[in-house]
Protein backbone atom coordinates (compact mmCIF):
# COMPACT_ATOMS: atom_id res chain seq x y z
CA UNK A 1 0.00 0.00 0.00
CA UNK A 2 2.89 2.71 0.26
CA UNK A 3 4.52 1.63 -2.70
CA UNK A 4 1.44 2.82 -4.44
CA UNK A 5 1.01 5.97 -2.49
CA UNK A 6 4.77 6.95 -3.45
CA UNK A 7 4.27 5.92 -6.93
CA UNK A 8 1.32 8.39 -6.74
CA UNK A 9 3.11 10.90 -5.18
CA UNK A 10 6.19 10.67 -7.45
CA UNK A 11 3.64 10.92 -10.22
CA UNK A 12 1.43 13.82 -9.09
CA UNK A 13 5.17 15.92 -8.66
CA UNK A 14 5.85 14.49 -12.19
CA UNK A 15 2.65 15.77 -13.78
CA UNK A 16 2.70 18.73 -12.10
CA UNK A 17 6.54 19.79 -13.26
CA UNK A 18 5.41 18.63 -16.84
CA UNK A 19 2.21 20.96 -16.41
CA UNK A 20 4.26 23.95 -14.81
CA UNK A 21 6.94 23.89 -18.19
CA UNK A 22 3.70 23.87 -20.29
CA UNK A 23 2.64 26.88 -18.74
CA UNK A 24 5.75 28.72 -19.28
CA UNK A 25 6.27 27.24 -22.83
CA UNK A 26 3.28 28.33 -23.91
CA UNK A 27 3.72 31.97 -21.91
CA UNK A 28 6.57 32.55 -24.35
CA UNK A 29 5.46 31.18 -27.47
CA UNK A 30 2.34 34.08 -26.86
CA UNK A 31 4.92 36.54 -26.49
CA UNK A 32 6.75 35.74 -29.50
CA UNK A 33 3.70 35.50 -31.20
CA UNK A 34 2.39 38.85 -30.51
CA UNK A 35 5.71 40.31 -31.07
CA UNK A 36 5.36 38.92 -34.58
CA UNK A 37 1.78 40.31 -35.08
CA UNK A 38 2.98 43.73 -34.14
CA UNK A 39 6.16 43.44 -37.21
CA UNK A 40 3.32 42.82 -39.45
CA UNK A 41 1.55 45.48 -38.27
CA UNK A 42 4.10 48.13 -38.90
CA UNK A 43 4.29 46.49 -42.06
CA UNK A 44 1.11 47.20 -43.22
CA UNK A 45 -1.31 44.94 -45.52
CA UNK A 46 -3.26 42.38 -44.23
CA UNK A 47 -2.36 39.06 -42.32
CA UNK A 48 -3.87 36.20 -40.04
CA UNK A 49 -1.98 34.26 -37.63
CA UNK A 50 -3.50 30.88 -36.68
CA UNK A 51 -1.29 29.25 -33.20
CA UNK A 52 -2.47 26.22 -31.07
CA UNK A 53 -0.52 26.36 -27.36
CA UNK A 54 -0.29 23.43 -25.19
CA UNK A 55 -1.07 25.16 -22.20
CA UNK A 56 -0.83 23.84 -18.44
CA UNK A 57 -4.48 23.08 -18.26
CA UNK A 58 -5.42 22.26 -22.15
CA UNK A 59 -4.95 23.49 -25.49
CA UNK A 60 -5.47 26.70 -26.56
CA UNK A 61 -5.93 28.09 -30.17
CA UNK A 62 -5.23 31.95 -30.71
CA UNK A 63 -6.24 33.68 -34.04
CA UNK A 64 -4.85 37.52 -35.08
CA UNK A 65 -6.28 38.55 -38.26
CA UNK A 66 -5.88 41.67 -40.03
CA UNK A 67 -8.02 42.60 -42.83
CA UNK A 68 -8.77 45.26 -44.91
CA UNK A 69 -10.78 42.77 -46.91
CA UNK A 70 -13.36 42.26 -44.09
CA UNK A 71 -13.74 46.30 -43.61
CA UNK A 72 -15.24 45.58 -48.06
CA UNK A 73 -17.51 42.69 -46.98
CA UNK A 74 -19.15 44.66 -44.57
CA UNK A 75 -19.18 47.82 -46.52
CA UNK A 76 -21.12 45.67 -49.50
CA UNK A 77 -23.11 43.82 -47.05
CA UNK A 78 -24.61 46.69 -45.52
CA UNK A 79 -25.24 48.39 -49.00
CA UNK A 80 -27.08 45.57 -50.07
CA UNK A 81 -28.98 45.40 -47.06
CA UNK A 82 -30.19 48.97 -47.46
CA UNK A 83 -30.69 48.33 -51.20
CA UNK A 84 -32.80 45.56 -50.01
CA UNK A 85 -35.23 47.94 -47.64
CA UNK A 86 -35.61 50.97 -50.08
CA UNK A 87 -36.71 48.37 -52.86
CA UNK A 88 -39.10 46.95 -50.65
CA UNK A 89 -40.36 50.07 -48.96
CA UNK A 90 -41.41 51.36 -52.77
CA UNK A 91 -42.65 48.23 -54.11
CA UNK A 92 -45.47 48.31 -51.08
CA UNK A 93 -45.44 51.90 -51.53
CA UNK A 94 -46.03 51.75 -55.14
CA UNK A 95 -48.57 48.91 -54.56
CA UNK A 96 -50.72 51.15 -52.74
Amino acid sequence: MTKKAADEVVRLAVEKRKAEYRGVAARDEMRNLIDNANLLDRRGGDYKINSTFETATGTTNVEIRKSRQSTVVTVAAVTAALAAVLLLLSFLFLNR
